[in-house]
């Protein structure tokens, strides 16, 4: 998965810039934390307490509860968070 790849990516040059520039000045890395975060979220979660019946869900990462206007498997992020969601069942 490219996500998956790309958090690797990062974590490891956060790191490494981190190495190069520690004791030299003063090293910032809130770009690198919010790229991995954006990343992370790319990655298909789960969503939690699905009511097909009303038609409402609850978001895996920041756990809103979130209304469809149609069936909730249309929704393919969350409208707060941005977090994409995973509705495909699981096989036993």
């Amino acid at each position: 998965m490219i996500e998956k790849e790309a958090i690797n990516v990062m974590t490891q040059a956060r790191e490494d810039a981190g190495q190069a520039f520690l004791g030299k000045v003063q090293f910032n890395v809130p770009q690198y934390h919010a790229v991995i975060k954006a990343l992370e979220k790319q990655i298909p979660k789960k969503p939690y307490d699905v009511d097909t019946e009303y038609k409402t869900f609850d978001c895996p990462e920041c756990l809103s509860k979130l209304y469809a206007d149609e069936d909730v498997r249309n929704c393919s992020y969350c409208c707060v968070c941005g977090q994409k969601l995973l509705w495909e069942e699981e096989e036993c």
